[in-house]
């Protein structure tokens, strides 16, 4: 009897066990999504599709986009309200394009998972590092519950992630830019959801703290509106360009390729947007025909853009027409007013689809052009470029300073809408440029004569320079005897930059094999370049006198002379032309400043010819162009001719006291300081002339230059009798400057700074007889203070707490 209880309570057990495994396993059945989903639940169809449900955001993630690479892009729509805007604050306002990552959905199991993908060149890459790449595991983001299925699909609740400070939505990314504190949650709350074949645009509301002290009366939260759009990327990337530092394109670096059969290197390619012949036109194409793209790039103009502006800004995009001509597009890019609402409900700028020049009210001079591009190809998806509005008076002032001589239109205060239009359009047109890859290209305004540039023939044929891509600002050679009109003193496209985008753009017969591509297109490269008018030089090279911001011709002291003549004319007639009703002379404060501004441009750039070099950044294969020479002595001469008349001289034509006095410009930070940095600029060339001096023994010497800055700076001064303040100044600062290299480690390495200490002997027994010599008291006590000055640190005693006041 006790036997058959246990067999029967084991039955037992083992019937329960397998009803509790049935209901078990019902419990586990598979909900379908058209079970999930309510039948009036609208369905927001894209390449996932979009379901909002009882306050819950679902998206239906199909089998074929898992492993599909998703392009993230956040942009402000509105920005938040502040009382006061750091005039350093780039970021911030509506339109602004601020973070973009990659991402992939992977199912892992019941999950789905949103992974950081790495991302690696693969176009011919070894067996071996195939099998490292597929053996690489990208790191999970966010892993999310499979909450129904159907037979090719998965459905999500992203809503969690949504409302949370994620980067795929919110301003988690562009943190530290926009110094943000912590999230706010309770001021966070989605907007709408909106899916597309391409993209699907996320919009929400974000609440976060305000990073930093906050200043009286100041905002202690921010409330943006913010735009994320994700953007289905092409399973097939655009084919790759191999960068060549020869054309100045933005780049992006990969690792994977392999050019030599033992190592793994990073390469370096250029970014572009992908511009495509139609199928049916290729025929035609390849013949040398114009034909259009498969997608144009259209700009579309802010409706926040003052309406006078609207048609410049038009032009300045459709600039580049010419140039993508020449890479065998018509039509291939252009600009457009951005719809109205009631045009196009779906146009959003936050939206990846729709490039955007932005108008930005804000403090700060400046424009940009950044761009997104998928980081498998190079391939530039959308760009936001921003104009702020306060670069109008930027412009204002340097068309002043540069063509107030010439063009009568400038000396208006305000400028014309007519005049300031083609102004600002020289400026998008330059951005644009950078939206489509190009970097800056500063030896581009120095390929023409100089006095080819006073010529109207000539610049209509060939305009100011080589490339929109310099700063070359406007025509400030022109004199107004040279019958310029207004039209030849802005610059515009040029030959490089028509260069640089055939480089770009032009689909080239090109085999499966990226490396035998490049060769060919360097080979093409080095043809162009037998021209130098195609040279670009990296912007950050500070040797070569060619290659700065804001000159313009092949001879930059004699343009600069030009320069210095045109602010002369201005100078005399800058009240006259500055005739306004403000009561405390702001609009002449703005534009003598501009002046002030403009020559000392012209001062530093003929600066960088002492100790300067050239090069042309040839290749092995270029054997004709120059790797590195010296600036000639000449050229140097030349260069110090030009510093003595117009530093170490006084320019009184420049400062005049009464114009000083009504503009608040004194005399120590605007004088004496500039013209001290100028001098401290020059002594400091003593480095690099000893480096040149080594491959090139015709060239200027430490001991030459020191000995021209004596005699300028003393033994000339001291024939005119009283010193001015500016000349006691300069004397001041140069001894001061000579103390302090005399001490430096590498002069007394190098030799030079037993040089300077014999010089700083010699202006102390020059000070010394000076200041015996009838001078007057205030020149007397000057020479006498340097005496002292040279005393004590030739004593050793507190060298460095020396400072001469």
């Amino acid at each position: 009897m006790k036997y058959l209880l246990i067999i029967l309570f084991s039955l037992y057990v083992l019937s329960s066990g397998a009803e509790n495994r049935v209901v078990q396993k019902e419990d586990e059945k598979e909900v379908s999504i058209d079970e999930f989903i309510h039948k009036d639940t609208p369905k927001d169809a894209g390449f996932f599709h979009v379901y909002v449900q009882d306050g819950r955001y679902y998206l239906e993630v199909p089998d074929d986009k898992l492993e599909r690479d998703i392009l993230v892009a956040v942009t402000i729509i509105k920005g938040t309200a502040q009382k006061e805007r750091s005039t350093d604050a780039r970021f911030g306002y509506g339109g602004d394009s601020v973070y973009d990552r990659l991402i992939r959905f992977i199912k892992n199991q019941d999950r789905i998972e949103i992974v950081s993908p790495q991302v690696f060149y693969l176009g011919d890459t070894p067996a071996l590092y195939d099998d490292y790449i597929k053996n690489v595991i990208s790191p999970v983001m966010y892993s999310l519950e499979i909450k129904a299925k159907s037979a090719d699909s998965y459905l999500v609740d992203i809503t969690d992630l949504f409302l949370s400070d994620c980067d795929l939505f919110s301003l988690k990314g562009a943190k530290v830019a926009l110094k943000l504190g912590g999230y706010q949650q309770e001021q966070s709350y989605a907007l709408d959801v909106k899916a597309f074949p391409e993209n699907i645009n996320f919009r929400s509301m974000r609440g976060y703290a305000v990073d930093g002290e906050v200043k009286d009366g100041g905002y202690t939260s921010s409330l943006w509106e913010v735009g994320a759009s994700w953007f289905l990327l092409p399973e097939k990337p655009m084919r790759q360009r191999m960068f060549d530092d020869r054309v100045g394109y933005f780049t992006f670096v990969l690792d994977g390729m392999t050019k030599r059969n033992d190592q793994m290197e990073k390469a370096a390619f250029a970014t572009r947007w992908r511009l495509e012949p139609k199928p049916e036109d290729m025929e035609k194409y390849l013949r040398g025909e114009l034909v259009e793209p498969v997608k144009p790039i259209v700009f579309y103009i802010d409706r926040a853009t003052p309406e006078y502006l609207v048609p410049y800004f038009i032009k300045a995009v459709n600039a580049w027409q010419g140039a993508f001509e020449k890479a065998g597009f018509k039509n291939a890019i252009y600009g457009k007013l951005a719809p109205s609402p009631e045009e196009d409900p779906e146009y959003s700028e936050g939206d990846i689809r729709y490039p955007l020049v932005s108008y930005k009210a804000s403090p700060i001079p400046n424009a940009y052009g950044p761009m997104v591009f998928d980081p498998r190809s190079g391939e530039i998806i959308t760009s936001h470029i921003a104009i702020f509005h306060s670069v109008l008076d930027l412009l204002q002032r340097w068309y002043f300073v540069m063509c107030g001589a010439v063009d009568s239109r400038a000396r208006e205060y305000p400028l014309s809408h007519e005049v300031m239009g083609e102004l600002a359009a020289t400026v998008l047109t330059h951005e644009v440029g950078h939206t489509l890859g190009l970097r800056h290209n500063f030896i581009g305004s120095t390929a023409y004569p100089v006095d080819s540039l006073r010529s109207k023939a000539f610049i209509r044929e060939h305009g100011l320079g080589t490339s929109i891509m310099d700063y070359q600002r406007f025509n400030y050679l022109a004199q107004p005897e040279d019958g310029l009109e207004p039209q030849d003193l802005l610059p515009r496209i040029g030959i490089y930059d028509e260069f640089a985008i055939e480089w770009g753009y032009r689909c080239f017969q090109e085999t499966n094999n990226l490396v035998e591509n490049d060769l060919k297109l360097r080979a093409w490269v080095d043809e162009k370049r037998k021209d130098p008018k195609m040279f670009y030089i990296v912007e950050t090279d500070y040797s070569d006198p060619r290659v700065q911001s804001e000159d313009s011709g092949d001879d930059i002291i004699k343009a600069n002379r030009l320069g210095m003549k045109n602010l002369k004319y201005i100078m005399e007639h800058l009240e006259e032309w500055t005739k306004t009703s403000d009561p405390d002379y702001y609009a002449l404060r703005r534009r003598y400043l501009s002046v002030l501004s403009q020559y000392q441009n012209y001062v530093n750039h003929v600066i960088r010819y002492v100790g300067g070099s050239y090069t042309d950044n040839p290749t092995r294969e270029e054997e004709s162009l120059t790797v590195y020479q010296p600036v000639p002595k000449e050229k140097e001469e030349e260069a110090l001719a030009f510093l003595e008349e117009y530093v170490c001289r006084e320019p009184e034509w420049l400062f005049r006291p009464n114009l000083m006095e009504k503009t608040g410009i004194n005399f120590e930070y605007y004088e004496q300081e500039p013209a001290n940095s100028m001098i401290t600029k020059l002594l400091l060339k003593y480095s690099i002339l000893h480096k040149n001096r080594q491959l090139n023994p015709d060239g200027l010497t430490i001991d030459e230059l020191l000995d021209r800055m004596y005699v300028t700076l003393f033994e000339e001064k001291g024939r005119s009798g009283e010193l001015s303040r500016y000349d006691r100044a300069l004397q001041k600062g140069f001894v001061q400057d000579l103390v302090v290299n005399g001490e430096n480690p590498t002069t007394l390495f190098n030799g030079v700074g037993v040089r300077i200490k014999q010089l700083v002997s010699k202006i102390k027994q020059y000070v010394l007889t000076a200041s015996g010599e009838g001078q007057d008291a205030l020149t007397v006590s000057h020479y006498k203070t340097l005496y002292n000055f040279i005393t004590l640190w030739e004593s050793g005693k507190n060298k460095s707490l020396i400072e001469l006041n």
